[in-house]
């Protein structure tokens, strides 16, 4: 079923160094009703577990900071990366859901919808769902 939702994807600094075509972007745009655009502001800040200690921590956002922002400061309603540490970034710093592009194509299929109370709460006034 289509999946009304607007969607920024951040194709993890990883998988941009093997310079590998984005097939999670791709499998996005593949599904019906999403609107995907890519967040293309370099790397979240997180770098593996760089930004999980305490010391390092002010950096990690700061080195993240135009990342999270084009995701806060955007109409856009949710996030979408297939990385675990750049999604606890993005969900810190931009205070929007941010889900695996796998949970997206399920929730498309009907089978986990409990995933769509986590970004229908930052629909935009005037978008219809």
């Amino acid at each position: 079923k289509p999946v009304h939702a607007s969607v920024g994807y951040h194709q993890p600094c990883h998988s941009r160094a093997i310079q590998t075509a984005s097939p999670a972007e791709n499998l996005l745009r593949l599904i019906s009703g999403l609107q995907v655009q890519r967040l293309d502001r370099g790397c979240s800040g997180m770098a593996g577990t760089y930004g999980l200690s305490k010391e390092n921590f002010r950096n990690s956002l700061r080195a993240g900071r135009q990342l999270t922002d084009a995701l806060r400061d955007s109409p856009l309603q949710a996030g979408a990366t297939e990385c675990t540490a750049c999604k606890m970034q993005l969900e810190q710093a931009a205070d929007k859901p941010t889900i695996h592009p796998i949970k997206w194509l399920a929730l498309s299929y009907g089978l986990m919808p409990e995933l769509e109370d986590a970004w229908l709460k930052h629909v935009p006034e005037g978008f219809v769902t």
